[in-house]
């Protein structure tokens, strides 16, 4: 097997500044064209909505060569007056639909973005598109993989890696067959198809909203894009300059310590669930030592300690999940099947969440800016594995990773918010301050009890971000923040689920 530096010195470097990817075919603005909307939807729905597609050029250095059509969702503004910059929002994964949620965030069915998306639609428009390679947009990555994606989500760290690895190089495969340029679906690329969005919709400044992955997008765009940008909201900050996949056993960690110390200052958790942390790795290490067998609810069900650390760390994204934390260390301390099966079907709207995910663009663009972070000398520091993704997967993908200016810290002027979740094991909220050294113009909010969602659950956090679009420059006053509760952990299942 290769080795993730003996790749980096082998694989053709691309990443091209935006400057000279302007100059290459850009001379026309890109043109929007309206179309009926893609997804079903009631009536109501669709006459609050104008969707459509922006045509933009596959290789920005290739005028003649492929073009791919991006789809949009533009939520017209519940204003009769709305200002003239709208928001942009920036969806995560990578690989995360958007425009097909168009219904549930219009109808506010889809939680606490939803909740936002109406508040800010108050304002000024908000506009939903899909990235390059995802949802409705061109390509497709590898549609005669769907069923594959999915069979990979089973068996041991090993087991899925080894079926991921073969997923992901048949994918390779076949885009190149079709004659798709590999080294274009990165965070570069995208950020130029940005630009040429808000150039099709006309629109002289926008506001940039990315959370997630979407938040690093939002600030390569920030640094290689920056035209027409009025302000920027980074919620989850993903920063393109650290590693995700080896940094997650950390700030899982991170969060658990976290989660047990809120915990013990809950009576009826304390006394439910003594001492979470602890216990956490007490049974990580009887795992380490002989792996867990038992029948689950579809069939045998191997925990190992990789397993069960990533188990709690998917968990720990959802609000609803981040409430059972402690409860799921102890079940499976005790080897508690009854209560892990319980907990295990509130886990099932997650993963089907996953898999509306665009795999083939994810690990194409991961295997170009991911990979070259996650060094040898990382992975070294880690206690645990909370997930199967690693260099390796990349051996059979593509050769392509960034350059160095890709991958370094992103400086900016253009008025930046930055949103934190004190709970968030993915997007860690020790993020927000490293993005913020380089962000001269930015505010930095940590969000009680929140996890990776959850972020704008709160009128206070919906608040400020309303009041930062409209002022971008003016520091706000975020003592409202004093009064959101913490998360409050569940000790009855049954309770829970009247």
């Amino acid at each position: 097997m290769r080795r993730l530096g003996l790749v980096a010195l082998l694989s053709s470097v691309i990443v091209v500044m935006s400057t000279a990817q302007d100059s290459a075919g850009q001379s026309v603005i890109p043109r929007f064209e309206a179309t009926p909307c893609p997804f079903e939807a009631e009536a109501s729905v669709l006459e609050q909505v104008r969707c459509g597609y922006v045509t933009v050029l596959e290789n920005r250095s290739k005028p003649d060569g492929r073009r791919l059509r991006l789809a949009v969702a533009i939520l017209k503004s519940l204003s009769r007056t709305p200002r003239p910059d709208p928001v942009v929002f920036v969806a995560g994964g990578p690989g995360e639909p958007a425009v097909a949620r168009t219904p549930s965030v219009v109808t506010r069915t889809a939680g606490d973005g939803g909740e936002l998306i109406h508040a800010l639609r108050g304002d000024r428009d908000v506009i939903l598109y899909d990235q390059r390679g995802v949802g409705f947009s061109d390509p497709v990555f590898c549609p005669e993989e769907a069923a594959s994606w999915a069979a990979t989500t089973g068996g041991g760290p090993l087991a899925r890696r080894a079926g991921l690895r073969e997923v992901i190089a048949r994918c390779g495969d076949a885009m190149r067959r079709l004659g798709f340029d590999l080294s274009q679906y990165n965070s570069a690329a995208s950020a130029l198809d940005l630009q040429d969005i808000r150039r099709a919709l006309r629109y002289e400044q926008w506001n940039v909203w990315g959370h997630s992955y979407g938040s690093r997008l939002a600030l390569v765009a920030m640094r290689n894009a920056a035209e027409g940008i009025r302000s920027v909201v980074l919620s989850g900050p993903e920063p393109p300059s650290v590693a995700i996949w080896f940094n997650l056993p950390g700030f899982t960690a991170d969060v658990l310590s976290r989660v047990s110390a809120s915990c013990a200052a809950q009576a009826a958790c304390h006394a439910a669930f003594p001492d979470v942390e602890k216990t956490f790795w007490r049974t990580v290490e009887d795992l380490e030592r002989k792996p867990w067998t038992r029948q689950g609810r579809q069939g045998t069900v191997t925990t190992t300690a990789a397993t069960f650390a990533g188990r709690l760390h998917t968990a720990m994204k959802t609000p609803r999940g981040l409430a059972t934390v402690p409860m799921l260390v102890h079940a499976m301390h005790a080897r508690n099947e009854v209560l892990l099966n319980a907990l295990g079907r509130r886990a099932d709207d997650q993963a089907n969440q996953n898999l509306e995910t665009a795999w083939g663009l994810y690990y194409a663009l991961h295997c170009f800016e991911e990979a070259p972070l996650n060094t040898v000398e990382l992975k070294a520091r880690m206690r645990l594995s909370v997930s199967v993704n690693d260099p390796s997967l990349c051996d059979g993908t593509h050769s392509f990773r960034a350059a160095d200016a890709h991958l370094a810290p992103v400086k900016s002027s253009l008025p930046t918010l930055i949103v934190t979740g004190e709970f968030d094991p993915g997007t860690h909220r020790s993020n927000g301050p490293y993005v913020q050294r380089t962000l001269e113009n930015s505010q930095l909010v940590e969000v009680p009890g929140a996890g990776h969602a959850g972020m704008f659950a709160h009128e206070c956090t919906r608040t400020l971000m309303r009041d930062f679009l409209n002022a971008p420059l003016q520091k706000r006053d975020t003592s409202c923040l004093k009064a959101i509760p913490t998360t409050q952990f569940v000790t009855d299942i049954k309770a829970m689920n009247r």
